[in-house]
């Protein structure tokens, strides 16, 4: 029943106002939806809604993924809006290049980190 229905994304932050900023003006994503505690973005045919909570984020690890077809490509386009892509150095086995990306599994990624602290990444299949 469930395969033919999309499904939204839902992070969590403590500032919404810096959060919009950061999807709406860096990333260029149109806000859809917006309530008292939360607003909503538009990603192609896929939805993140950011919520807002009193403790924020717990986890670090990815919390949505695009995946496209030039990772350096999609980097370099948000170098030029300020959003620099997370550097690993060998933690949990992941070393990213001077560029911020690494090879993991059967893709290229890089991860960014929206004003919340939530982790985002962008992969390419290889």
């Amino acid at each position: 029943m469930l395969k033919r229905i999309g499904v939204e994304t839902v992070l969590l932050a403590t500032d919404l106002d810096a959060c919009r900023d950061f999807y709406e003006g860096s990333l260029e994503l149109p806000v859809v939806a917006t309530g008292a505690t939360s607003f909503t973005v538009q990603s192609g045919t896929s939805r993140i809604r950011v919520s807002r909570s009193t403790t924020g984020t717990r986890d670090q690890q990815t919390k949505c993924i695009w995946t496209v077809p030039d990772v350096r490509a999609v980097v370099t386009w948000l170098a030029m809006r300020d959003v620099d892509p997370l550097r690993y150095n060998g933690e949990d086995g992941i070393h990213t290049d001077k560029d911020g990306i690494a090879v993991h599994g059967s893709s290229l990624i890089a991860w960014i980190q929206d004003p919340a602290g939530n982790t985002l990444g962008i992969q390419q299949p290889t």
